[in-house]
């Protein structure tokens, strides 16, 4: 439920945030986004730490809202960047082959990978033994759960320098690409004063 509020008000306040940025012409919207991604960065790293319950709340959110920011952004962002005519290829290209890529990635190799080796590692310092003998009389479900914060910890620090070689990429395409959104600001700049006169006219 947390993490589904986080998406949404990410979805909702991130693109006017955006907007306004983008309006009063203080940075390309590509650095909108490495701001996203740089939240994103510390969220794992506080749902990394040993933070208990609050952290993990302050982390689902704040990864939550990360989340659902990126999406909003990276859409004005493609058509900003590339044009509208072939808007829904160049979007594909940014959201569904990086989303399949990033699930089999971190959601199947690198997930699946540090669980398995804690729950042998687990079931290794246990002599063999169940993981949770008071799991079940016979053992079978705990041979197969990992406890604790280990679990997930190393996940979460790969997702971490995932974030940052994000941010770290985008940036780059936002200062490699202000000459663009500086013409974009001007063009917008005399469409604005054109209505302008337009309606005074009128």
């Amino acid at each position: 439920t947390l993490f589904s509020v986080g998406n949404g008000l990410g979805r909702v306040f991130t693109s006017s945030l955006s907007d306004l940025a983008h309006r009063r012409r203080l940075c390309p919207r590509p650095l909108c986004l490495a701001m996203v991604f740089l939240a994103m960065a510390a969220a794992h790293i506080i749902l990394a730490l040993r933070t208990g319950i609050v952290g993990l709340y302050v982390g689902v959110f704040l990864a939550a809202c990360a989340f659902g920011s990126t999406w909003p952004l990276t859409v004005v962002i493609t058509s900003e960047l590339w044009g509208s005519d072939h808007h829904g290829a160049n979007y594909m290209l940014c959201d569904g082959i990086i989303q399949m890529v990033g699930a089999l990635l971190v959601g199947k190799f690198i997930a699946q990978s540090v669980y398995t080796a804690e729950l042998e590692a687990e079931l290794a310092a246990a002599g063999g033994a169940p993981a949770n003998a008071n799991a079940s009389s016979s053992g079978e479900m705990a041979a197969t759960t990992c406890h604790g914060h280990a679990c997930f910890e190393l996940t979460h620090w790969s997702v971490v320098v995932l974030c940052l070689c994000g941010a770290c990429a985008v940036a780059a395409v936002g200062y490699r690409s202000r000459g663009h959104y500086k013409t974009m600001w001007a063009l917008e700049a005399q469409d604005l004063q054109l209505r302008m006169e337009r309606r005074a006219k009128q």
